[in-house]
């Protein structure tokens, strides 16, 4: 009996109307305090504010959306301790 070790990324597709703004929250189990956050959508990086110790807000502006096209790939990367994994990915679905 074969056995796997897999590290699964999280499919996560964004919906959202091109030239409006878009924010969302991103709660993690683990401290973000001293990680590198990557989080871009085609070349755009998202903005990231720091809420608290776990939570980040992620958001896009208006000037931003609207050069999207429907199926951009986005990702979510974190990088702690050495250590860098992609939480999660998907792609930009337009409204």
């Amino acid at each position: 009996m074969a056995d796997n070790v897999t590290q699964n990324i999280n499919e996560l597709d964004l919906s959202f109307r091109l030239g409006d703004d878009f924010a969302f929250d991103l709660t993690s189990p683990f401290s973000l305090a001293g990680a590198t956050i990557e989080a871009t959508i085609g070349t755009l990086n998202f903005t990231i504010d720091t809420v608290s110790e776990f939570q980040i807000t992620l958001s896009l502006t208006e000037a931003q959306t609207i050069t999207l096209q429907n199926g951009t790939p986005w990702l979510f990367r974190v990088t702690k301790d050495g250590y860098t994994r992609t939480y999660f990915q998907g792609k930009f679905v337009q409204l």
